[in-house]
């Protein structure tokens, strides 16, 4: 029966379809990189602890782990350009209290995206490379 596959061709017993057979040498390594991005993600909300925590350790993790895994230079990014994102859109808003009062229910909806965000994106992210199956 072995005969019958020549070389380079796969027989039965061979384990090229990584997909039904799942590699346990980077178990550890995926599970700790999506401990990593999703701690990224969620330790914005170290600010509501300290302030200035929210915007100091996703950018140590991020600058730590950059280079240990290359999806958290992604999600960092990700991360960052949210708390600018956020900041500047708080600001923005300040103006807009005193001439429109339209500021106030943008502030809280910037608020409720505040929270809504990270925890999006700490469940999410880390399992995007696993289609959502993990």
């Amino acid at each position: 029966m072995r005969d019958q596959y020549r070389a380079g061709e796969d027989s039965p017993d061979s384990c090229s379809d990584r997909s039904s057979h799942y590699d346990t040498r980077y178990a550890h390594a995926d599970s700790s990189e999506n401990f990593w991005a999703m701690a990224l993600h969620l330790s914005v909300f170290a600010s509501y602890l300290i302030p200035i925590l929210g915007i100091v350790i996703p950018i140590v993790i991020w600058q730590v782990k950059k280079d240990v895994y290359p999806s958290i230079d992604a999600h960092g990014r990700v991360v960052v350009n949210g708390i600018i994102s956020f900041f500047i859109f708080l600001v923005l808003c300040v103006p807009l209290i005193f001439l429109f009062l339209v500021g106030i229910p943008m502030m809280i909806v910037i608020g409720i995206l505040a929270v809504v965000f990270p925890v999006v994106g700490g469940i999410k992210e880390p399992m995007e490379k696993y289609g959502g199956t993990r």
